[in-house]
């Protein structure tokens, strides 16, 4: 099949390598390579060693044929008869013991399919993912056979989208938990490991399959909320060092149990959305001893309940507002990433409601967290000019003392920040946040007491500790929904 190059195209090279110069390393181990190939052509160890420098795709189920990706080592620029040698290999089928992992036929096919498959040659790619799946690889590597045939499908057009959805899906089913929400999930969640997760939800929402997804999505958040809750089983010095991983997978967990709800917002089923949502929020973390109970990534449930609240099934400016603040969350919080395409419904509801209060403390939180800078003058006049008109119209809510106090703090006003930081704690006592604050401002002033600075440190120590995550809960509730 002598008929086709492939040439790796870069600018420069540097021959002779550097300490740390990666490519001139590849590059130099490829001319040795090429060398040994003069001595021995038919080396079936050194014609792999050279296709698997040459041609590492990276291929994922959005591209379609003759898109470049990504290549791993796409800067080792020199031209080579990829075919001649993968089809040197296939007839030869050699098995081959290569960085400690055997390679042989189906391999072979795999690789030979993705060059078609690059190059556009669609139909030849298939056959040789299909030659390849009939040699019954390795589970590492039907992995990546079924999402190769998964990515033909997927981005095949020829007028029968749901048909080709449903051959996609039903390939990467082959490589995937079958979902069952009675399973019990009692090992680490890595253990458990479902590699095409994103591409199955994908999936189940491009064929239309709304039960199965849900089903899915339920069950992935079981799986991470059964993994944080035997973590917290464990010893705190274990819980530290692993403190990462064990709020992400709680985070992850809820953020399922989200998309859940937004798959009904966006199909019309406002009733089930807000339930679910409804539910998830109930259960939220409410502070630093799971997660923040204002985190960024929560924000986005109560944007969803507030856009619930905006329908005409649920019609409810009130409550539509409240939510809305709750979604810019707490001062200290980045925003939640759909945060920014409210802003607009923000400046629509402050014209139509000019005496609510909250819309004027949800604007300066706003401002804060996508205009304020360090020494921005006007930002700063304005983001205040907002927290005085709410509090004007009667606002008595800890986050317009608590976002001063943190201006203040930023722009180094230490003493003007610590009074207004202790009108916060008076309405939201035991709020980590508030006193976490609190005890840095003490600690910058050199008029605070040992006292001063001991007390603040005790009471956000007792404030992390006041609530726990109800895991338990959580779990019941997700086989409930």
């Amino acid at each position: 099949m002598k008929f086709l190059y492939f040439f790796l195209l870069c600018s420069c090279y540097v021959v002779n390598a550097q300490p740390g110069d990666y490519m001139a390393i590849r590059k130099a181990k490829l001319q040795q390579i090429e060398t040994e190939l003069q001595n021995d052509p038919n080396n079936t160890l050194l014609l792999w060693k050279r296709i698997d420098i040459v041609f590492r795709p990276n291929f994922d189920i959005y591209k379609k044929p003759g898109v470049v990706q990504r290549f791993r080592y796409r800067d080792d620029a020199t031209p080579y008869y990829i075919f001649d040698d993968l089809d040197y290999l296939i007839a030869k089928n050699d098995t081959i013991q290569y960085r400690n992992q055997t390679v042989s036929l189906a391999d072979y096919y795999l690789r030979r399919g993705e060059f078609f498959y690059f190059l556009g040659y669609v139909e030849y790619a298939v056959a040789d993912y299909e030659a390849a799946l009939e040699l019954n690889p390795s589970f590492k590597l039907k992995r990546k056979l079924c999402l190769a045939l998964a990515r033909y499908y997927y981005t095949k057009e020829d007028g029968n989208s749901i048909e080709n959805y449903e051959k996609a899906l039903a390939y990467i089913d082959l490589v995937t938990p079958k979902e069952d929400i009675n399973k019990s999930y009692v090992q680490s969640y890595k253990v458990n490991r479902d590699y095409f997760e994103k591409e199955k939800i994908l999936l189940l929402k491009a064929t239309q399959n709304s039960e199965r997804l849900v089903t899915y999505l339920k069950c992935i958040a079981k799986k991470y909320v059964s993994f944080y809750q035997t973590e917290k089983e464990k010893s705190e010095a274990y819980q530290k060092r692993h403190s990462y991983s064990i709020q992400h997978a709680l985070r992850l967990g809820f953020d399922k149990l989200h998309q859940i709800a937004e798959h009904f917002y966006e199909n019309g089923q406002y009733e089930k959305a807000k339930k679910i949502i409804e539910n998830v929020i109930a259960f939220l973390p409410r502070n630093k001893d799971g997660y923040y109970y204002e985190s960024y990534a929560y924000g986005n449930y109560y944007l969803l309940r507030s856009k619930i609240y905006r329908t005409a099934m649920f019609h409810d400016v009130s409550l539509e507002i409240d939510n809305l603040l709750e979604g810019f969350g707490d001062p200290t919080q980045g925003l939640a990433w759909q945060g920014k395409k409210f802003a607009d419904r923000l400046d629509e509801l402050l014209q139509r409601y000019p005496y609510e209060p909250k819309l004027y403390l949800a604007k300066a939180i706003y401002l804060k967290k996508t205009e304020y800078k360090k020494g921005a003058i006007n930002v700063f006049e304005n983001i205040f000019s907002y927290l005085h008109q709410s509090e004007q119209l009667g606002l008595k809510e800890y986050r317009i003392y608590y976002l001063k106090a943190l201006l203040l703090k930023l722009e180094k006003r230490y003493e003007e920040a610590l009074r207004e930081i202790t009108k916060a704690t008076v309405l939201y006592e035991g709020h980590t946040n508030v006193y976490a604050l609190k005890l840095r401002l003490l600690e910058n002033l050199e008029s605070s007491t040992e006292v001063e600075i001991a007390m603040a440190r005790k009471q956000l120590e007792t404030a992390k500790k006041l609530a726990k995550v109800d895991s338990i809960g959580i779990l019941k509730m997700i086989t409930t929904l």
